[in-house]
């Protein structure tokens, strides 16, 4: 077991690999041994979330990460992530409106973002 200290340092590392579905094991320890409540692990869960393809649950924790950081957690990231919250953002409001739902939108931010 390596704690909350060493699940940040080993997902990180894997963050920058690339090593997405090891990641998200490692970001899953983060959260319970140290993480939770901690905007910044929701941040990169819901990235590596997103690099997987999981839609829903990327949409999840980034939604935690904007609830407890606010807008600054994402001041640093690539585009693809600010375009991700953005319609995020959109498909929170559309849905407490009826509209949209929530979680939608995955090919709509994929154009947006060019990718």
């Amino acid at each position: 077991m390596l704690g909350a200290s060493g699940s940040l340092w080993l997902s990180a590392m894997q963050w920058f690999a690339k090593d997405w579905a090891n990641a998200l094991d490692t970001w899953r320890d983060a959260l319970l041994y140290g993480g939770f409540g901690n905007p910044f692990v929701y941040l990169r869960r819901g990235q590596v979330l997103f690099e997987l393809g999981d839609e829903k649950e990327a949409s999840n924790e980034l939604m935690r990460a904007l609830l407890l950081g606010g807008e600054d957690v994402f001041s640093s990231e690539p585009l693809d992530y600010w375009v991700f919250r953005l319609v995020l953002k959109k498909n929170v409001i559309n849905a407490a409106w009826g509209g949209t739902e929530f979680g939608s939108g995955l090919a709509e931010q994929r154009e947006i973002a060019g990718r």
